[in-house]
């Protein structure tokens, strides 16, 4: 048995799933808690709250607008691709102990691009949070490639699932954060071979700040509105 059978609890796992690591946000554009907005300003129950969230979005804005008015309209700009590989679940084989095998990822342009590898992690809790940033131009490649490999010191390394992202899925600028589940013959009814990724390609940033000062914008008239409701005798929150 031995480390075969020192694998992580139902619980370590629940947390691996949540923990979140903030280091990279600032490589990528995005209004804070975009997803969650609405849902957020309803659950908030004070007062303060609201008007905290309200000169967060307002500080955002100016930050937005203020970046913007140093950009040249139809300047040059060479596209960025930003890359975050966070973390993973399930990326290991039945037939694998503890100690054998650790995985890591290699994420690659295709055709025949620049490839980027992660260091190792644990084989049951995989965690990098790892940046990888390719500036240049997108037009000659397709599709973005990631991989997810088992490091072997008697073998080849074992390719445990991969995915495909197209170029033209991201060319709407947006970031692109969640779970996706691999390619994988190792996937069955307990095993689906999953990562956590964040991607934006930036190619026109000017367009991207003018949008999400756009957004902020409409936050906050989102925020003003509730903060009225409230006010009013049957105003529901105080």
């Amino acid at each position: 048995m031995g480390d075969c059978s020192s694998r992580p609890t139902k619980a370590d796992m629940e947390q691996h799933i949540h923990d979140y690591n903030a280091k990279n946000d600032l490589f990528f554009q995005a209004v804070p808690f975009d997803r969650k907005i609405e849902e957020m300003i309803l659950e908030e129950n004070s007062k303060k709250g609201l008007q905290e969230k309200l000169q967060l979005y307002q500080r955002k804005k100016v930050e937005y607008l203020t970046t913007y008015s140093t950009i040249t309209a139809g300047e040059p700009h060479i596209p960025e691709l930003s890359i975050e590989i966070q973390k993973g679940l399930d990326l290991h084989t039945n037939n694998l102990c503890f100690t054998q095998g650790k995985p890591y990822v290699t994420v690659t342009l295709e055709p025949k691009g620049p490839i980027y590898e992660t260091f190792e992690s644990d084989k049951f809790i995989p965690y990098w949070f790892q940046l990888f940033q390719i500036k240049q131009n997108m037009n000659s490649f397709s599709h973005l490639l990631i991989q997810v490999w088992h490091r072997r010191n008697v073998a080849d390394d074992l390719l445990i699932g991969d995915m495909a992202i197209k170029i033209s899925d991201l060319e709407d600028q947006h970031v692109k954060e969640e779970w996706v589940e691999l390619t994988s013959l190792y996937s069955n009814d307990l095993l689906r071979p999953s990562l956590r990724v964040r991607i934006q390609l930036m190619h026109d940033k000017k367009a991207l700040l003018h949008r999400l000062s756009k957004r902020c914008q409409y936050i906050i008239d989102l925020i003003r509105a509730e903060l009225t409701h409230r006010e009013k005798p049957n105003g529901t929150k105080h």
